[in-house]
């Protein structure tokens, strides 16, 4: 979807910011081994 609105000229500020989130999600995890904790909201 990045790509594409790339392509057109087509602003994607959002995705942009969730695409952006994910990779520091996914590296994150890879440095930490995967380990991720839930926990519950008080």
């Amino acid at each position: 979807v990045i790509e594409l609105g790339r392509l057109t000229d087509t602003p994607t500020p959002h995705i942009d910011t969730v695409y952006a989130l994910v990779k520091l999600l996914a590296k994150t995890m890879s440095e930490e081994k995967g380990q991720v904790q839930l926990r519950k909201a008080a």
